[in-house]
């Protein structure tokens, strides 16, 4: 349901209320009308696709003037919308994900830069030897290029009407790399093999 609230100029008499609610409340798509006297304020509650606009013609045809109009959607209303969308999202996922869509190779894309930019950061963090500082060097500006790529990416697929994955849980089915806490053990050269086959895959 979406409310309506009006904020009228003045209610002379209490006999405004039985007028305004009985000419509202035939309206189609209105469920509910109260008049608050002392306030000089109308309450509706009226089906989602009723204009604000069309209640205040009524009122207004009757004598009294709108100072102001304001229209909430009501939360559990937002909330069904949000599912509603939620879902039809996760059967796109869902066909995406088992036929070889632009969807689905964006989606992949995505989840494998998100994972990219996770194990750089642990190898730059864990990474060892003669060349500590340069690879740690490198390591950090890689992962500041995935992380630009992946946001870059992301905006456009937005911008074209695409929902791509933004969640860990989403990357997580989508991502075609692997990850191991037991990386963090390797040498500085298995570490950096294991990088190019990344990039390779």
């Amino acid at each position: 349901m979406t409310k309506i609230i009006m904020k009228l100029d003045t209610l002379t008499c209490p006999s405004c209320m039985t007028k305004i609610e009985g000419a509202l409340n035939k309206m189609d798509g209105v469920k509910g009308v109260k008049v608050l006297f002392n306030a000089s304020k109308i309450k509706a509650e009226v089906e989602p696709e009723i204009k604000g606009e069309a209640l205040k013609q009524t009122v207004e045809n009757l004598g009294y003037t709108v100072k102001d109009l304001k229209t909430k959607v009501s939360e559990r209303l937002m909330r069904e919308e949000i599912e509603e969308l939620y879902q039809a999202e996760q059967k796109q996922n869902e066909i995406d994900h088992h036929l070889p869509t632009a969807g689905a190779m964006t989606n992949h894309i995505l989840a494998n830069l998100r994972v990219m930019s996770t194990k750089l950061n642990q190898l730059e963090w864990y990474i060892k030897g003669n060349n500590y500082f340069a690879d740690q060097q490198f390591l950090s500006s890689m992962r500041k290029t995935v992380d630009n790529y992946f946001n870059q990416l992301g905006h456009q697929l937005v911008n074209v009407g695409e929902k791509p994955s933004s969640i860990t849980e989403e990357f997580s089915e989508y991502k075609m790399l692997t990850e191991n806490a037991r990386n963090k053990y390797l040498t500085d050269q298995e570490m950096l093999a294991m990088l190019v086959d990344d990039i390779q895959t």
